[in-house]
C-alpha cells in the first residue's frame, strides 16, 4: 500500500502490540477488504473476533481490534468531510455512514469487559437454543401421528438443516425426550407401524389340517373294527346255517352293508382330500402374504443417524477452533483459496457453524472480485 495511503494505519513495530493494528485490517486498494463484518449481527463479528474460543479474548484484545476500526472509521470521515462521500460509497457499496460505526460501537460497549462478553454469551446461548425449539417444535408436531413418533421420523430430525443450524446432536435428543414426555407421545416402532397402510390389515391363519387328517385315521380304524365284527357276524351265521340246513343262504345283506360302508368310507377319504387341498392352499396364501409384508417393510428401511461416541464428538469439536483460526488467518493474509479449504474442514464438522459459511462466502466473493479486476484493470482508488 502506498506510503501516503490516507487510511493506512500504524505498523505493527509502531504500536508495538503483537496483534497490531496492521495485522487486524487487510487493505487492497486503498480501503478496508472487510468492512461489511461492521453489519453483522453478532457483536464479535463486527469487532473481527469471530471464528475464536470466547474464553481465550481479552479485554486488551477487544480494545486493540476496536482502535483499528475506530481508525478507519475516522479516515473515512475525514474523507466525506474534504467531499470524498461519492468516492467512499462507490469503493463501499451499501455503506451506511450515519450508523456504521455506532454498531461498532455497541459491540465494543459490550465486550469490552469480561463480564460483558460472559453476559452476551448467554444472550447468544439462550437465542440459539429458543430458536432450535423452536424449529424442532414446528418438525415433531409436523410428524407426530395419533400420539406416536415413528423410528424413522425421529431419525430425520438430526438431518434437518433448520434445527441442526441451532442445535447440536445431544441437545436435539434432551429436548425431543422433553417434548414426548410433556403431550403423552409414545415411540412407535418400525415393525408395528409400516409404511404402507394396506399392508397393515388382518390376517386370518389357514385352518388346523392336522385334525382332519387325525379324523381321518380313526374312521379307518373304525372302519376296520367295523369290518372284523362283521365278518366275525358272517361266521358265526354260516356256522349256524350250515348246521341247521344244508342248502346255502348267501349273506347278501352283509355285503350290501359292506358295499355302502365302502362307499362311505371313499367319500369321506375323498372330503378329506379335499379339506387337505384346500388347508394347503389357504396355507400358501398366508405365506404368500407375510412374503408381501415382509418385502415391503424391507423396502422401506429405517434412517439410521450414526452419532459419533462422545469421545470421537469431543475430538472433532476441539478441531473446530484451530481450523477457524487458521481459515481467518488465510482470509486475512488474502489466501482466499486455503481460506475457504479450512472453512469446509469446519463444516465437516460443524455443518451449522455460520461463521465458517459467512467467511467462506466472503472469501468467494473475493475470488470473483479479483477476477474481475484481472478482467477490467480500471481500478478506483482511494486517494
Amino acid at each position: 500500500m502506498p506510503e501516503d495511503n490516507p487510511l493506512k494505519l500504524p505498523s505493527e513495530n509502531n504500536s508495538g502490540n503483537k496483534d497490531s493494528e496492521s495485522k487486524i485490517l487487510k487493505f487492497k486498494d486503498g480501503h478496508w477488504l472487510d468492512w461489511q463484518t461492521c453489519d453483522e449481527e453478532n457483536y464479535y463479528p463486527r469487532l473481527l473476533l469471530g471464528g475464536r474460543d470466547h474464553s481465550l479474548i481479552t479485554d486488551e484484545m477487544v480494545k486493540v481490534h476496536f482502535e483499528a476500526i475506530k481508525k478507519y472509521w475516522d479516515d473515512l470521515y475525514e474523507l466525506v468531510d474534504n467531499g470524498n462521500a461519492s468516492v467512499i460509497k462507490k469503493t463501499h457499496p451499501g455503506i451506511d455512514l450515519d450508523g456504521g460505526f455506532d454498531r461498532v460501537s455497541e459491540a465494543y460497549s459490550k465486550l469490552n469487559t469480561k463480564n460483558g462478553r460472559d453476559e452476551y454469551d448467554k444472550e447468544l446461548y439462550k437465542n440459539r437454543i429458543s430458536k432450535g425449539k423452536s424449529e424442532l417444535r414446528s418438525s415433531l408436531e409436523s410428524k407426530v401421528k395419533e400420539k406416536s413418533l415413528s423410528a424413522e421420523s425421529e431419525s430425520q430430525l438430526y438431518l434437518e438443516k433448520n434445527i441442526i443450524q441451532y442445535l447440536n446432536q445431544e441437545e436435539i435428543t434432551e429436548f425431543v425426550e422433553e417434548y414426548l414426555g410433556e403431550y403423552g407421545i409414545k415411540r412407535a416402532s418400525f415393525i408395528n407401524h409400516p409404511i404402507d397402510p394396506a399392508a397393515h390389515k388382518t390376517i386370518h391363519p389357514p385352518p388346523n389340517y392336522r385334525i382332519y387328517i387325525t379324523i381321518f385315521f380313526a374312521a379307518i380304524f373304525f372302519i376296520v373294527v367295523l369290518l372284523s365284527v362283521i365278518n366275525l357276524n358272517h361266521k358265526s351265521t354260516s356256522s349256524e346255517t350250515n348246521n341247521s340246513s344244508s342248502q346255502p343262504n348267501p349273506p347278501n345283506k352283509i355285503w350290501d352293508s359292506i358295499a355302502i360302508e365302502q362307499s362311505k368310507f371313499k367319500s369321506e377319504q375323498e372330503k378329506l382330500q379335499l379339506e387337505k387341498t384346500k388347508a394347503e392352499a389357504e396355507k400358501a396364501k398366508f405365506e404368500a402374504e407375510v412374503a408381501k409384508i415382509q418385502a415391503q417393510r424391507a423396502a422401506v428401511k429405517p434412517l439410521i443417524v450414526r452419532i459419533p461416541s462422545n469421545d470421537q464428538s469431543l475430538a472433532l469439536k476441539r478441531e473446530i477452533p484451530g481450523y477457524l483460526q487458521e481459515g481467518v488467518d488465510y482470509y486475512n493474509n488474502q489466501e482466499y483459496k486455503l481460506c475457504i479449504e479450512k472453512m469446509k474442514e469446519v463444516l465437516k464438522r460443524d455443518k451449522g457453524n455460520r461463521i465458517a459459511m459467512k467467511y467462506m462466502q466472503d472469501a468467494q466473493k473475493n475470488l470473483d472480485r479479483i477476477y474481475d479486476e484481472f478482467q477490467n484493470p480500471e481500478i478506483l482508488n482511494i486517494k
